[in-house]
This record gives C-alpha cells, structure tokens and sequence, in this order.
C-alpha cells in the first residue's frame, strides 16, 4: 500500500510540474485563463467588450474576435488587455499598463520569471525586451517606465496567434 501511495503522489507531483511547465496558466491576475478557453466563458471572468479600436498594422484575422477588458488591478498595476478569440477559443492576450511604474515592472518581471524561469533579452531601439517560450506559450514582456509596459501571450503552435499584437 506504501508503494501504490508513493507511486500515485510521485505520478500527481508530475502531472504538476508537466501542467506549470507547459505554460498552461498565466500569471498577473490571469490565473484562471486558459488556451481555447470559449468568449463566453472568458467574458465571465473578466468584463469583455468589442474593441473599436483597429490599428492599421493590426488589423482583425479572418475568424478572429478582438475583445477589450476593462481595467483591473493586480499587485501595483493597473492592466487593460485586449483579448483575441479564435473559432476554438482564446488564442492571445495583449496587456498594456499604463503607469509603467518600477514597482509594477518589478512585479511584472518577478512573476513572469517565477512562472517562465529566466528570460532570452533583446535590446530593440534602447529598450530591453523580455521573452520566454513553453511548448504551450511564448509572452513578450516589453516594460517601459513611465510610458507603460506591454505583456503579450500568444500560442507558438498556432500561425494566426503569431501576427502583430
């Protein structure tokens, strides 16, 4: 019996670290999102309405739903986020906040790094920029003191995902 306990908490602390490894959550507020999650179901969590705004260098995908939430706090930000929803769901999410406080870029990066590990750093016109990629997720994370910081989430798998945020 001590064996078979050993064995099936051995198997659960697996399937835990396989589950966290793969990207299936998301940190910053987000926790309870998952990929393909439905719009209606999204919508529940988090107040969705349609965004209006339609930038000419990203423009809306055959099949796709661009969405905007309201404005919600976590830790010393103060996140909007565009939503982008697929025929199978949920397929990239785009925050912005708008602050760009250090205390909110600090707390960004300590909870994408205790999520992903350490980061691959680019330096792109001065500014450094953050990445990490899972087999389930890839997130940029483009922090800009003062004149606001950017977190993209978005599918490697999936070519649509991948197209300007």
């Amino acid at each position: 019996m001590t064996r078979l306990a050993i064995a099936v908490f051995g198997a659960f602390l697996l399937g835990l670290t396989t589950a966290c490894a793969a990207g299936d959550t998301f940190p910053l507020g987000l926790e309870k999102l998952h990929w393909d999650m439905p719009q209606a179901e999204a919508s529940g969590l988090f107040p969705l309405r349609d965004d209006t705004f339609r930038s000419p260098t990203s423009p809306l995908l055959p099949g796709e739903t661009r969405l905007k939430s309201e404005a919600y706090a976590w830790q010393t930000c103060r996140f909007e986020g565009v939503w982008r929803f697929f025929k199978s769901g949920l397929h990239a999410v785009t925050l912005m906040d708008a602050q760009g406080s250090a205390a909110c870029t600090e707390a960004i990066m300590n909870a994408l790094r205790a999520r992903y590990g350490e980061a691959t750093v680019t330096t792109v016109r001065g500014f450094d920029n953050y990445a990490w990629e899972t087999a389930a997720t890839k997130v940029k994370f483009m922090p800009s003191a003062g004149f606001g910081s950017y977190v993209w989430f978005y599918r490697p798998s999936d070519e649509e995902a991948q197209a300007k945020p």
